[in-house]
């Protein structure tokens, strides 16, 4: 296991993952904990919170699998069909769980490259970046509200809700990815602003530019993770 250090979040950065926290939490899908404006992964406690909820959207369409009366259909590849399609839709369930607690760590350390990277290249879409990602949060909020309060049919609402288990783990990788391109969109300006400004001199022009370039591997070795931690995500909702 990879050691974790110089963890220390800036304020700023830490109210634009304020929306994702409270949507991972929502479904109980987290992907890291922050204390005392530190970030680190989960304790072993809250991996047990986690399973038992997850354990719970399982159990919820199991039984509803079982309540349904399939023997009514005639047409058994009906029949077959029904069976692999709720099969095929706990597999997502147990997948993120077991995913998440791999990554566990990955997790962590792509926000901290990020962050290193925006704090070179003075990123400063931070206001934009957090208004979006709560209308995310309501979004998905209002929508779950709107249709029970039209339904009123508890059974519904309870089966919309383990849906958006999925919704939540999709925005959160949409909203990642959109916070690298920015940032990779910020570095660009910021190379061509540097570049333009011939009153700097050498040693600084230098330094600066090393800057850039480090901010730019931790922007690539952001995306590198990102991929890690999605590429098998993707394959399962896609399967």
């Amino acid at each position: 296991m990879e050691l974790i250090t110089n963890n220390y979040l800036d304020r700023g950065f830490q109210n634009m993952l304020l929306p994702f926290r409270c949507l991972n939490h929502l479904v109980f899908i987290s992907r890291f904990s922050i204390e005392y404006n530190c970030i680190r992964p989960h304790s072993r406690s809250y991996y047990i919170i986690s399973f038992m909820g997850v354990l719970c959207y399982i159990i919820f369409h199991s039984l509803k699998f079982f309540d349904a009366n399939l023997t009514a259909i005639p047409n058994q590849f009906i029949q077959f069909f029904l069976k692999v399609n709720i099969i095929m839709l706990l597999i997502p369930y147990a997948g993120f769980f077991i995913l998440n607690v791999l990554h566990r760590n990955k997790h962590v350390q792509i926000l901290l490259k990020m962050q290193k990277a925006f704090r070179i290249i003075n990123y400063k879409r931070y206001k934009l970046a957090i208004l979006w990602n709560w209308f995310g949060v309501f979004r998905h909020i209002g929508g779950f509200i709107i249709t029970t309060a039209y339904i009123r049919l508890l059974s519904v609402a309870e089966y919309f809700y383990t849906l958006i288990f999925f919704d939540v783990h999709i925005t959160y990788a949409i909203s990642l990815i959109t916070l690298i391109r920015d940032g990779v969109i910020t570095w660009i300006a910021e190379l061509e602003r540097h570049s333009q400004n011939l009153e700097v001199d050498k040693d600084k022009h230098d330094e600066r530019m090393k800057k850039l370039f480090q901010a730019y591997i931790n922007l690539m070795e952001a995306y590198e993770i990102f991929k890690k931690l999605f590429q098998v995500a993707v394959r399962i909702l896609s399967f």
